[in-house]
Formats: C-alpha cells, structure tokens, sequence
C-alpha cells in the first residue's frame, strides 16, 4: 500500500513540473516577441559618414542556422507568408514626378561619394561595374557636410557658398559615362544632417532651449525637420539631380537626430503645427512627390533598420507606413554591425549577415504587406547591406566577399532581387 502511494505521488510531482516547464518555455517564446525600439541611448562608434548608429532592442525570436526557415515561413511564427516574389505594388511603379513611361529598375548598386565620383579612381568602380552584375550607383547630390558635389544655380545655395568648389563641375559630361554604360544613376541627397547650412543659416538650425545651436554627439549641426524654407532648399536640389539625368533621388538622413528623448529634453523645435516628428517627415516626403511632379526620377528614402522590426518611429520621426505612402523604394539600412547583441535573438548580429538580414528583411515584408493592404500600394524594398568591417566592434569579423553574399543571399531568398551595397571608403569585396 505505501508502495502505491509512493508512486501515485511521484507521477503527480512529475505530471506538475512538466506542466510547469511548458509553461516556462510558452512564456520565453513570448517574451522574444517583442515589437519596438525600446533603447535608442545605446550606441556605439560608427564609421563617420554613415547614417547607421549602432543600437539596441530587446530580443526578438530566435533563428540560428541549422534551423534556417523556408523561404516562405514567417520567421517569428512559422506561418505561412508571401516570399516577396509576389509583388505587393504593381511590377513597373509610376515614378513620383508621374512619367508612367519609365520602367523600374531592379538596382543593385554601390555608394559612391562625391571624392570619389570626381577622382581618377572612380574608373575602377565603373570597371567593376562592367565586370559583375551590378547596374547602378549612388552618388552624392549633397553630401554629409552640405557641400554640393555638383554646380548649382539655386538662390539659397549660392547665398551660402555651398557650391564654390564643386568637386565635379561639368555634371552633364559625367553623366554620360554613366549612361554609356546603362548604370542606373541615384542621387544621394542627405536632408537634415547639413551642417554648412547650419552655419550659415542658424536660423534654420535646431537650437536648445536657451537659444544656442543644437549639437549632436559628435558635435554636429543639424537642421530643424519641421523647418518648411528647409524641405524647399530639398526638394530645389532634387529638380537638378533631375535636370542633370539622375534617374532616382534618394534622400538620406531624412529624420531628426537619434537618441529622440535626450534630444528632445534639449531642443526647442521650429513647430508651428503642432506636428508629430513622424508627421513632420511624412509631410515633407508628401512635398517631394509633389514638387517632382512633371519629372521622370523616382523617388527613394534611407531608413533605420530597425524601422523594419519597430512599432514606433524610434524617436527620430520615421515611420515605415507613413514613410512607404509617398516613395517609389524604401531602403532600409541593414548592417548587422549596427545591431546589438540579442537583437532578433542573435548573440552577435555582426557575426552572423544571414540570421540578421533575414530577420529584418522578412519583417520588412510583412511591414509593406500591411501598407498594400491599408492603401492599394507599396514602394519597392530596395535594403542596403553592409560593404565595410566594423573594426570598433571588440568581436567583428572582416566583410569581405563571403559576408556580403550571405547578405544577398538572405534577401534573395525572401524574394527581394534589389540591394545597395554602403561602404564611406567605397571599397568593395564584390564578386
């Protein structure tokens, strides 16, 4: 009798710590589910030049490689979801200036600056170009520091010097060696990070609250996004990379400084609407399309990558729904250097390009699904990748070759033929 007892109670005790230990796991899973940018005071130094600032975010589901989802298994949930073949927008979108003549272009391009778009080594990457099944280059319009890389004819810029020593002045005759080898041409616009003009104009600048121009952690001046006299100077910029023959604007920095709450403690904003930062960006990529009516360019914007995973606008403004209304491509930054350890539940996202483009990019998908379904269209998902070793990372390893295919390959799988590789020194390990 005491034996019985002995075993009854045993298999009860057992049957309790498996259910406990089923609840446990149901509630691990859980937590790795977890949508939003919860951390945006981490960060960590990235190479100057780069619109890509390390941060951090809670866990998100777990993937390592030996379990590599199907290409048409959502990653977070293992339901079944489109690939991406299947085009959530029609196949040849109407550019934003309304040509419906112009074809889409399935670009895989690199980023070029403007030093080296003017230089003799600037042959080397048409060469590799002609070598390999790229077909497009990014080329600064304006750049980082504000400077035009080309000549222009706009009153504001001409005010502020910012186009005495154009490293190119004979834009049309460049061109044409772009043309000639039917490279697809994007003009690399960087918006709201523009110093010279802060200088120049501190009216335009963001300021602190006691009156004093506003500075980054690196100590850089940058433009109030609210500031509509800004979004024109923008958008007056666009029509000449237009006029010039680019065939796609691509605006970058197109936000408010990250770190959005410390910024936020610190700045008194031009806000006379009463706008949200997110607002405040959509408006102005509302103004784009409007301003480039009657031009034959598409229109792009360079996002966080984390927007792809984010339930927020992460504090700098931008908002994939709202962002993805008004362009033709969305490009989200995806450099498994600028995640943080346990994003998307990888150890170290540098380590692994698959795991981390995966995870973003199929959360991109699913993010553009929703903007077809809510407006009838959805831009193109045109991600960049990462071209450079992130030497500051204590544990990186070298991108060369092998790591940008990884890269490729996990948004290929995924259905998404586009890429742009960024690299600031514009050096590429491409095959």
């Amino acid at each position: 009798m005491n034996g019985e007892r002995i075993c009854t109670l045993f298999y009860g005790l057992l049957i309790c710590c498996i259910v406990l230990l089923g609840t446990a796991c149901s509630q691990n899973v859980s937590s790795r589910h977890i949508d939003g940018y919860t951390s945006d005071e981490a960060k960590a130094k990235a190479p100057e030049g780069t619109d890509h600032v390390p941060v951090q975010e809670q866990n998100r589901s777990d993937f390592t490689k030996e379990d590599k989802a199907p290409a048409d298994t959502d990653i977070k949930s293992g339901n079944e979801r489109r690939t991406g073949n299947e085009p959530s927008s029609p196949a040849v979108p109407i550019p934003s200036g309304g040509n419906q003549s112009k074809e889409e272009v399935k670009a895989k391009g690199i980023y070029v600056s403007g030093r080296m778009a003017a230089s003799g080594s600037f042959q080397q990457l048409l060469d590799l170009v002609d070598r390999t099944d790229l077909n497009a280059m990014v080329i600064d319009m304006k750049n980082d520091s504000g400077q035009f890389i080309f000549p222009s004819s706009i009153p504001l810029a001409e005010q502020i010097g910012a186009t005495e020593s154009p490293m190119i002045p004979s834009p049309e005759a460049w061109m044409q060696r772009l043309k000639a080898r039917n490279i697809y041409s994007i003009a690399r616009i960087v918006a709201f990070k523009d110093p010279y003009l802060a200088v120049q104009r501190p009216d335009f600048a963001m300021r602190t609250k006691d009156g004093n121009a506003w500075q980054d952690a690196r100590g850089v001046l940058w433009i109030d996004p609210y500031n509509e006299e800004v979004w024109d100077y923008n958008i007056a910029i666009a029509k000449e990379a237009a006029r010039i023959g680019f065939d796609e604007i691509q605006f970058d920095y197109v936000r408010f400084p990250e770190n959005g709450q410390k910024v936020d403690r610190e700045v008194q904003y031009q806000n006379p609407h009463g706008w949200s930062k997110a607002k405040a960006i959509e408006a102005f990529l509302s103004k784009v399309k409007e301003g480039l009516k009657g031009t034959d360019v598409f229109v792009s914007a360079d996002v966080f990558g984390l927007t792809t995973s984010s339930s927020t606008d992460m504090g700098i403004g931008q908002e994939w729904s709202k962002i993805a209304k008004h362009v033709d491509v969305i490009s989200p930054m995806i450099y498994p250097s600028h995640y943080g350890k346990g994003v998307y539940g990888i150890a170290n996202p540098d380590q692994e390009p698959y795991l981390t483009v995966r995870q973003a990019v199929s959360d991109a998908l699913a993010k553009n699904d929703e903007v077809f379904r809510l407006n009838g269209k959805s831009p193109a998902i045109r991600p960049w990748f990462q071209a450079f070793t992130a030497t500051w990372l204590p544990s990186h390893q070298r991108y060369g070759a092998a790591a940008i295919k990884e890269q490729i390959l996990a948004a290929k799988e995924l259905g998404l033929e586009q890429f742009m590789l960024w690299n600031p020194a514009c050096k590429y390990a491409y095959e």
